[in-house]
């Protein structure tokens, strides 16, 4: 998620290495051709948006491969897809995760840039 790099940029993880994330599971990582319209489509719907916490910040978005549960503040793959296919936007999606956990005491908000 572009929210976990941004988040990087200003709260270092490797200062001084010239990087901010690695492309490992330690941070994110890319598999090539691995891609699938259905999530290019996606990323593509939320260009030049971005969430931030109940505080007004920008936050360290996580995810998992697994499942997590609602206000967990790790956004799940399979929950994600389940509570897309039930007709949840992606700013619900992130709030089912993100709001009042320990990434947010309250609800997030999304913004444009």
């Amino acid at each position: 998620m572009k929210m976990y790099g941004w988040y990087r940029c200003y709260n270092f993880k490797y200062y001084g290495q010239g990087f901010d994330v690695k492309d490992t599971t330690a941070d994110q990582s890319y598999i090539p051709n691995s891609e699938k319209s259905r999530s290019t489509d996606a990323i593509n719907a939320l260009d030049k948006k971005g969430i931030k916490n109940s505080s007004g910040s920008i936050f360290e978005t996580q995810y998992l491969a697994g499942s997590s549960s609602q206000n967990s503040g790790k956004l799940s793959h399979s929950g994600a897809n389940n509570l897309s296919n039930n007709n949840y936007e992606w700013l619900g999606i992130c709030m089912y995760y993100y709001d009042n956990s320990d990434k947010s005491s309250g609800p997030i908000t999304s913004f444009t840039y």
